[in-house]
């Protein structure tokens, strides 16, 4: 059974303008309702109305007003990307322009729901008048809705979020298992032909949502490493109702944890939190479908399909992303710059302005990621001036871009940060540098060597041959599309974007600290942007009536390895199999996570202690206490190699003790002896020297499942 819908994008003047004023009425209905009324189901609606507005309406506005033409699917990817932007750009111009007025406070609730709702009606009249005196007529553009496929996907994100609900709730896995074998099963069924093409979007969305959601709702509260610092400012920001530009943080230089996050939590009413946890993953699926809208053009439905498939089953999209939100903000808006520099968009003032939308807004939003980028873009624009290349229509990125996108990037973070992320970059620059002369290739200097060589558990191992195996395929895969001189109808841009995704990913195996910088893992999921489909073609294609298709053997067989991969990256063959494996299938596994008790004890001292004595933790409990706004230091100490730093203190100070250093009497500490790559070691603390200073300092809060102590310096 099958449904159609006639997409907005088509609509009239009299169609848009029913569609706009019944938007508006719904989000200022919703935020009153909530005001007066204040409770569950009051809040529930505005939570739902807001955010389906706030990102939605915005993009499509502009989308109109441009009057690009697009087919449904771009509509909404690129609905999201633009609300993103605006959303931070009217937050951006609440905080620049308001305080010159005397306002110290512009970036109140009641502000920025008001500047929105404004912008946006000022946007809808411009919209309207655009198409009326266009003299466009409505075009019913129809999308089909296949309620096998889609109840299918629902059935997906249910099972993903009971698993994660039963582990909080019970320690118990087994849900979660279920849901990793339903999700293994979508490959085989595209492979037997069970889903139709047209609904291959939405079962990516799912896939994608339910996967993230598999870690992301693990606990109530967030779980991670640079959650927790982003959480810092993000809540700073809601306090103060400022953005303090200027620090020395990198964190604080990105509007996608100072701006959007904050205008997401305060126009929705949705708490913090939970926009962390919930939203962000949401967000971040749009990722994926985005990959397999730029690559089904090129390659084909099916093989975009797995492509896309082979991006979310790997480790760091299921078990990293959710803690990178920053990250996550970005990946869209490059994913959505890719499109438009590598797809089949038409050159033309309309398509500038939103790649001009969309490198903006992803230099604003991660600094490591629009640093990347501009790697990527600069390899990928010198492979096709290599290659001379005089068709402008299939070689999209000029030199002006180049430099716009350099310029622009160069501007913000030697201003808004005051150029900490650019002596970051020069500091990493001059240690691979004179690391090449000292340690070059070594395992002390290469983490990808380093976890090479390491013995690991068996099944552990399984899953690093079959990453190496992965590269493999995507080695031929490439290698069979030069050789065949682009027959495979991969795009020549798209191709140079994939040599220098080749290039990043060997500089960070043979430059000294290079991967390191900001861990190897992060750079491999970025690089599979550019590499995804090269992965399958590795398996090689055949040409079938004038289009690239997979024979029925190989289809079967990408599928089987697709799903084989997943049980592996996701940790599910991990726990079957007795070894360790990851918080989103193990309730006892130490993390960086939380319980109630904990969160208490946090409190506690945050309102109890002495603010000019030094706060210490470990690892992973320090985490918890800085993203609250007490300034922790690690046990381990960031700058001696050893494992203990400046520890123990020559002055009172606190030890707070979580849960896991308490029941089980573990402390996670950081090894620095193998330089520029450090590696976290639980231990007993009786033979750490914190054992010591416990048994000679005051006890002055326990409640059970965490303990705050003040020693006598």
């Amino acid at each position: 059974m099958k449904l159609q819908f006639i997409t907005p994008s088509s609509y009239g003047p009299r169609r848009l303008l029913i569609l706009l004023a019944s938007a508006h009425l719904a989000i200022i209905g919703s935020i009153a309702f909530d005001h007066i009324i204040q409770d569950g189901f009051s809040s529930l609606m505005r939570a739902l109305i807001a955010s389906l507005f706030m990102l939605t309406v915005p993009g499509f506005l502009v989308i109109r007003i441009l009057r690009v033409t697009l087919r449904p699917l771009d509509t909404a990817i690129y609905s999201v990307g633009i609300s993103l932007a605006f959303t931070m750009f009217i937050g951006g111009s609440l905080n620049f322009i308001l305080p010159m007025s005397g306002d110290e406070r512009p970036l109140r609730e009641e502000v920025v729901d008001t500047a929105i709702v404004s912008v946006t009606l000022i946007l809808s009249a411009i919209a309207y008048l655009r198409i009326r005196f266009a003299c466009e007529e409505e075009e019913n553009a129809e999308i089909e809705i296949h309620l096998g496929p889609v109840s299918y996907s629902l059935l997906l994100i249910v099972a993903s979020i009971l698993g994660a609900t039963y582990i909080n709730n019970h320690g118990n896995s087994l849900f979660a298992l279920i849901f990793l074998v339903l999700v293994c099963m979508v490959p085989v069924l595209v492979a037997l032909k069970k889903i139709p093409t047209s609904q291959y979007p939405v079962i990516i969305a799912a896939c994608g949502v339910a996967l993230l959601f598999h870690k992301a709702l693990i606990s109530q509260y967030l779980t991670g490493w640079d959650v927790h610092v982003e959480y810092l400012f993000s809540s700073k920001v809601l306090e103060s109702s400022f953005w303090q530009v200027g620090t020395s943080a990198n964190a604080n230089s990105v509007m996608s944890i100072t701006i959007l996050i904050p205008s997401l939590s305060e126009v929705t009413g949705i708490p913090l939190i939970w926009v962390y946890k919930a939203v962000c993953p949401i967000l971040y699926a749009l990722v994926p479908v985005g990959l397999y809208r730029l690559l089904s053009p090129m390659i084909g439905k099916d093989i975009a399909f797995f492509s896309t498939f082979f991006l979310i089953s790997t480790f760091v999209f299921i078990q990293v992303m959710t803690d990178l939100s920053r990250q996550e903000i970005a990946e869209i808006f490059m994913i959505l710059l890719m499109i438009q520099l590598f797809g089949n968009s038409k050159p033309g003032i309309h398509r500038s302005t939103i790649s001009m939308i969309c490198a903006g807004s992803l230099i604003v939003s991660h600094y490591a990621l629009s640093c990347i980028f501009a790697f990527l873009v600069i390899g990928s624009w010198g492979f096709l001036r290599a290659r001379k290349s005089r068709n402008q229509s299939t070689v999209p990125i000029s030199g002006r871009f180049v430099a716009m996108y350099l310029v622009l990037a160069y501007a913000w973070y030697s201003t808004v940060a005051n150029s900490s992320v650019l002596n970051n970059v020069i500091g990493i620059g001059s240690f691979i540098w004179n690391g090449i002369f000292t340690d070059f290739f070594t395992r002390q200097s290469s983490q990808i060597v380093n976890l090479a060589v390491t013995k690991i558990l068996p099944m552990h191992e399984v899953t690093k041959y079959l990453i190496l195996l992965s590269e493999i395929l995507i080695m031929i895969g490439i290698w069979t599309v030069l050789a065949r001189k682009n027959r495979h109808g991969i795009s020549k841009s798209y191709t140079a974007f994939a040599l220098s995704c080749t290039v990043l990913i060997i500089a960070c195996v043979i430059l000294p600290y290079f991967a390191a910088s900001i861990n190897f893992m992060r750079f491999y999921q970025i690089s599979l942007l550019g590499l995804a489909p090269f992965f399958v073609l590795g398996f090689t294609v055949s040409k079938r009536n004038g289009e690239l298709s997979l024979g029925a053997t190989r289809r079967f067989a990408v599928a089987l390895f697709l799903s084989v991969f997943l049980l592996f990256n996701s940790g599910f063959v991990y726990k079957i199999t007795a070894e360790p494996s990851y918080i989103s299938l193990d309730a006892r596994m130490d993390y960086p996570r939380f319980v109630t008790q904990e969160m208490v004890s946090v409190e506690w001292l945050s309102d109890n202690r002495n603010d000019r004595m030094s706060v210490y933790a470990d690892d992973y409990r320090w985490l918890l206490l800085y993203s609250l706004g007490i300034n922790t230091t690690s046990i381990s100490g960031s700058s001696q190699p050893g494992g203990e730093g400046p520890f123990p203190p020559n002055t009172d100070s606190y030890i707070y003790l979580g849960k896991e250093n308490i029941v089980n009497n573990n402390i996670v500490l950081t090894n620095y002896t193998i330089r520029g790559s450090p590696v976290l070691e639980s231990k007993p603390i009786s033979e750490t020297k914190v054992f010591s200073v416990l048994a000679a300092s005051d006890r002055i809060f326990d409640d059970g499942a965490s303990t705050v102590f003040k020693t006598n310096g």
